[in-house]
This record gives C-alpha cells, sequence and structure tokens, in this order.
C-alpha cells in the first residue's frame, strides 16, 4: 500500500467532516422553503450516526470518506469501488434537481475549491490525484505539490535540479507515476 497523500492526518479529517456537517446545515435550511418546521432558526435535519469497524462517524458518507482517507494515507488498500465513491461525493456536492446538470465531470478545479478552498474539494482532488497514481498515470507538478505539502515552486525547483524526474510540456512538468510514489516514499521515510 502507499501513502500518496502526504498532508492527510486526522485533524484534517476531522475537518473534512465539520465542512460536510455545514453543508448538510446548509441544505436543510434550505429546505425550510419546502417544510417550514426546516425554516425555524437551529432546526436541522437530524444525521444518522454509523458504526464502521468499531468507529462512530456522524453521518453514512462519512464511512466512505473515511475509506478514501485510509486508503490516501496508506493504511488501506483502494476501495473497490472508489469511482463510485467519487461519484456519489460528485453527486451529492453539485446535483441541483432545479438545474440541468448533465455534465458533472465538468466541473472545474477552481469551483470546487472557491477562493480560499474547501475541505470538500481538496479531498476529492486529493483522491483524484491518487487514482492517477494508482492506475500509473502520470500526474505534473501542481499535483505533486499538492498532495506532498511542497509549494509549487519548490517542487519545480527539485524537476529543474534532477531531483524528482519529469518531463517538461507546454502545459509544465509532467512526471510518471512510478517517479511521483518513489518520490513520496522517501519523503516519508
Amino acid at each position: 500500500m502507499s501513502k500518496y497523500v502526504l498532508v492527510l492526518n486526522e485533524k484534517w479529517f476531522k475537518d473534512l467532516l465539520e465542512d460536510y456537517e455545514a453543508a448538510f446545515n446548509e441544505l436543510s435550511r434550505k429546505l425550510g422553503y419546502f417544510n417550514e418546521d426546516l425554516a425555524k432558526e437551529g432546526v436541522f435535519i437530524k444525521s444518522t450516526t454509523v458504526n464502521y469497524l468499531g468507529n462512530e462517524y456522524p453521518f453514512p458518507i462519512a464511512v466512505p470518506l473515511r475509506q478514501l482517507y485510509n486508503w490516501m494515507t496508506g493504511v488501506a488498500g483502494c476501495p473497490e469501488e472508489v469511482e463510485k465513491i467519487l461519484e456519489n461525493i460528485l453527486q451529492l456536492v453539485w446535483f441541483n434537481p432545479f438545474v440541468d446538470n448533465t455534465e458533472l465531470l465538468d466541473v472545474s478545479w477552481e469551483q470546487w475549491t472557491g477562493a480560499t478552498g474547501s475541505y470538500i474539494g481538496i479531498f476529492y482532488r486529493f483522491a483524484q490525484i491518487s487514482l492517477k497514481l494508482e492506475r500509473n498515470e502520470e500526474i505534473n507538478a501542481t499535483d505533486l505539490a499538492m498532495i506532498s505539502g511542497l509549494s509549487a515552486a519548490a517542487i519545480g525547483k527539485q524537476l529543474r535540479a534532477g531531483k524528482i524526474k519529469g518531463s517538461k510540456t507546454a502545459a509544465g512538468w509532467s512526471i510518471e507515476a512510478m517517479e511521483a510514489k518513489g518520490w513520496l516514499i522517501k519523503r516519508v521515510n
């Protein structure tokens, strides 16, 4: 098992779940337009806690998020249904029944993270990068910077110095998956 995302830790995961809870509370507030009991100040749909492998989670989607987290941090292997989990996150975050969202796969990175970033969007991006590495696909310098916790400038400096092998393309640096994984392993040890 590989540790793909070096910046993840339990505090980060807790903050991610808090982001989801805040989003669910906002969704609950919006449902006040449909059910006036939900329109009252401080009234939210109650979440259903779930137990997974002896641990309690505040709501059902926290379990697949934990599976992704465990995979990306090297605690467990890639979840069998990783694509389905990512699709469910995509649907949860972006589906709006009031508009036609037929092309959800075209949601840009900037839309996920906003001006200051969000744990939900960044975690989704971590999973996308990890999946590329799992499939032995190339990643770019920005991706490697993001999952390593280094700046893009620091990764660029290491690429130019030959400490990370990559090829310069019109769009930037391209790094083979095996090279990126080997470099990440060296950073962990």
